[in-house]
This record gives structure tokens, C-alpha cells and sequence, in this order.
């Protein structure tokens, strides 16, 4: 470990010896923390102590999110506009990315977590074994071990996941980042985006109904102040014991809602050639969320699922948005109000008033209580619901088949490929007992046909 490593671990070591600069006496995390100091960092897949070397002088901008600031909006930006990052000397990885077309950086807080903390990128990627997961991990730390070699030249990294927020939540699982990150990075900042709690309770929402949650007033009613999503104080902590605070940068959502343009000032960027991008995730029609909702209570999930893989809830309208109500926002928000207090008299990046919500949105008639309600959906409205997921799962298989098809014909193989697995993922979703069982055996014969032409590998 270099010298100035050597120093900012022996100030973290006083740190877990002593407790100075914590809310509250975690013991259990200062002596994990103490531990994984002492011994020193190792690089994933390695059990031997970092060796010493000169490194080239590269930064590294860790941004963590929180969830539900825009965050894949701004991964969507970086990943279309990543040659024009490289040409001003930001490199935007790729060997992090998550499975399915993923622009986030998912795969790094997949090789913090424990295997008992699996979620569902553990199922996605297979990972149903701790021994699975570790080769999983070490794999990934090869393959950005490889893209660091190959990027040379750019002296600016950006990573960038929400996941790192939500996955990765106690100090042993930050160390893991750490010293993932070490071996090739001079100096990490550590970018943390905070949003008023109630705000991000209400857009997550929507995150829940796609995967399959059911969504009423008990979501908002159930939010504690100890929550390791929602205590921005633990947070913030967390992630100053291992990365030092003096590498944190907080920046209040309220006052800077676009992390794209907090990006472009802090790496002082020419912005004015970069393609745009439509904004992503944005909150369903409270209408949306109850269909979504009582299909689950139907026992219809799967419906449901087709609905959100096709990507058809996502072009319903969105003319009213769900809305709890002005009393209950306060009664929920005011639960973080000590630690958020408290976090601000810490940092001089986040004044008082940052972290409250803007009341007058709450101010409209709430519509929370009517998620509650029974709408029994009429067997009609099944039917069509099914038969126009299945209209559009076929039209999306037909396109990417002409897309692949397209890149073979150029001899773009490769291309080809990334094609042919989406297909192959949609493909899945198609089920004789609902689609039209002829149009299903030609799709499938098309995709087979394809995927021996472009030599993929299953």
C-alpha cells in the first residue's frame, strides 16, 4: 500500500479505535472496519496483500446514486455519449455492466455482497451458490483488470450505480469496493445525490409496481427512520469511514436535480456535441398501478411481467400521477428529520431546507387509498390485455431478428449476437397456451435459424 494510502488507512484505523466522527457506536462495523485495515486491502480474487507499484495517475468518480435521482437517465448519457467522453479523456467501463443491455455499472455491487444477501442479479446471472458467486466475482475482477490495460490514455473514470446505494449497506461491503478499486486508481471521489426520502418513497413506488410489488397506503405508512435505504446519515457514514470523508461530495437533489450536469462541471466537460436521451423510469399513471396491482391479486402475474417486459405500460398514458396526500408525506418525511438535521450540521454541501420536500406537491387531493381498492378486472379485459402483450412480444422478436440479420449480411457477426441474446431472453416469454402456437413455432424456427448462423453460444 502506497504512502498515502499507508496514512489515510492508519486515520481510519484511529477512526474504527476510537468512534470519532459517528452518529452512533456501531461497534460491530468499526471492528470489521479495524480488521480489513489491518490486514490490508487485497485486490477481488486475490488473497495476497496489494503489492507496491507505480500507477499511472488516474481518478476515478464513484457515483453511488441514491436510487430514484435520475440515475439511469444519466447511465443512459454516458454509455450513448461514451466516445465523446473518451475523447476528452473520461473512460465510461463496460466490463461492469449488468446483464440484458444494462448501462449501469451493476456487476461491481454484485461482487461487494454476500451470497446470503443474494438479490435478483444473483438469479439473473445465475449465481445460486457461494461458490458460483465467488467465481463469478473474480471474473469480473479480471475483466476490468483487462479493460484498465486496454484504456490507456484516460486519466478520468467514471462508475456509476444506484446499487452501490442500496446493495452495498454496511462497511464491510464498501471495503470490498474499495480494495476492488485500489489497485488502479489514484484517487476516488465518491459522488453521493440525496433526495428529500418522501420524494424518493413516491417514485420508487413505480419501481415496485414494475417488479411486481403491490403498491397502497401501508408502502408510505411502513417507512422507518433506521432504514439502511432511506438514513442518508448512516450513509454518508458508511461510505466516509472507508473512502475518507474528505472524498465524499454530496450533492443535494433539490438544488441540482441533473447529475448529468453535476458530471459535466466537476470533469470540466464540452457537453455541446453530446447526443441526448430520453428520460427513463419515470413515474406511472396511479390507474397503471392499480391494473398492475390487481392482476397480482388475481394470481395473473404473468401477465403482468408481459406487460412490463414488452415495455407496454411504459406507453400508457401518465396523466395522473399517484399522490398520498400532504399529511401523510409530512407524517413519513418527519421520521428522518433528526438525522437529516444532523447530517447537514456535518456537511457544508447541504444547507437547511435541502433535504425537505417541496410541500405544495403534496398539496393535491391524494389518491393512495383507492390502490386498496378491489377492481375486478372483466375477462374481456384479460383477453385483451394478453393478446396485446403477445402482439407486441412478436413484433419486437420480428424486429431484432431484421436487426441481426441486418448484421450478419455486413459480416458483423458480433453485432449480430448482442441481437440474438435480447431475442433469445424476449423469446422466453413466448408460451404456446397464449400466443398463437403457429406464430410461435416460426419465431422460435427463425431464432434457432439465426443463432446457428451467427455461431452464438447459449
Amino acid at each position: 500500500m502506497d504512502s498515502g494510502n499507508e496514512g489515510l488507512s492508519q486515520g481510519l484505523i484511529e477512526k474504527a479505535r476510537t468512534g470519532k466522527g459517528q452518529s452512533s457506536d456501531k461497534t460491530a462495523d468499526r471492528g470489521i472496519l479495524l480488521k480489513l485495515l489491518q490486514i490490508g486491502f487485497t485486490s477481488a480474487g486475490d488473497n495476497t496483500k496489494t503489492r507496491r507499484f507505480t500507477r499511472p495517475a488516474i481518478e476515478l468518480i464513484l457515483h453511488i446514486g441514491t436510487e430514484k435521482t435520475g440515475t439511469t437517465t444519466a447511465q443512459k448519457w454516458f454509455a450513448r455519449n461514451r466516445a465523446a467522453l473518451a475523447a476528452q479523456g473520461v473512460w465510461y467501463p463496460r466490463s461492469l455492466q449488468g446483464a440484458g443491455g444494462s448501462l449501469c455499472h451493476r456487476l461491481l455491487p454484485v461482487t461487494a455482497v454476500d451470497f446470503a444477501d443474494a438479490d435478483e442479479a444473483f438469479r439473473i446471472h445465475g449465481l445460486d451458490t457461494a461458490e458460483k458467486h465467488a467465481q463469478f466475482s473474480a471474473d469480473v475482477a479480471r475483466r476490468f483488470k483487462d479493460e484498465v490495460a486496454k484504456a490507456g490514455g484516460h486519466d478520468r473514470w467514471l462508475i456509476s450505480s444506484e446499487h452501490l446505494h442500496s446493495r452495498v449497506n454496511s462497511v464491510e461491503k464498501v471495503a470490498r469496493v474499495r480494495r476492488f478499486l485500489e489497485p488502479y486508481f489514484t484517487k476516488t471521489t465518491v459522488y453521493i445525490h440525496l433526495r428529500p426520502q418522501i420524494d424518493m418513497a413516491v417514485s420508487l413506488a413505480s419501481t415496485g409496481a414494475r417488479t411486481g410489488v403491490i403498491i397502497g397506503p401501508e408502502t408510505f405508512t411502513g417507512l422507518r427512520a433506521t432504514s439502511t435505504y432511506y438514513n442518508y446519515l448512516d450513509l454518508v457514514t458508511r461510505w466516509s469511514q472507508v473512502f475518507g470523508a474528505q472524498n465524499l461530495v454530496v450533492i443535494p437533489y433539490r438544488r441540482q436535480p441533473d447529475f448529468r450536469e453535476v458530471i459535466a462541471a466537476a470533469l470540466g466537460l464540452d457537453i455541446t456535441a453530446f447526443e441526448a436521451v430520453e428520460q427513463a423510469n419515470t413515474g406511472l399513471d396511479w390507474q397503471v398501478i392499480a391494473l398492475l396491482n390487481q392482476l397480482q391479486r388475481e394470481g395473473r402475474s404473468h401477465l403482468a411481467k408481459r406487460l412490463i417486459r414488452t415495455g407496454a405500460i411504459e406507453a400508457l398514458p401518465r396523466n395522473q400521477p399517484l399522490r398520498i396526500g400532504l399529511d401523510m408525506a409530512r407524517t413519513v418525511q418527519s421520521r428522518f428529520d433528526r438525522s437529516n438535521a444532523e447530517l447537514i450540521t456535518r456537511l457544508d454541501s447541504l444547507a437547511k431546507g435541502d433535504l425537505d420536500p417541496d410541500w405544495e406537491r403534496f398539496n393535491a387531493t391524494p389518491n393512495i387509498d383507492l390502490l386498496s381498492d378491489d377492481m375486478a378486472i372483466p375477462e374481456p379485459v384479460s383477453a385483451l390485455i394478453a393478446n396485446m402483450a403477445s402482439m407486441i412480444v412478436c413484433e419486437r422478436l420480428a424486429g431484432m431478428f431484421a436487426s441481426a440479420e441486418r448484421a450478419l449480411a455486413r459480416g458483423n457477426k458480433g453485432h449480430a449476437r448482442g441481437f440474438l441474446r435480447t431475442a433469445t431472453k424476449l423469446a422466453a416469454d413466448l408460451d404456446p397456451a397464449l400466443d398463437d402456437p403457429e406464430t410461435v413455432a416460426s419465431l422460435l424456427k427463425r431464432l434457432n435459424r439465426l443463432q446457428r448462423k451467427a455461431a452464438l453460444k447459449l
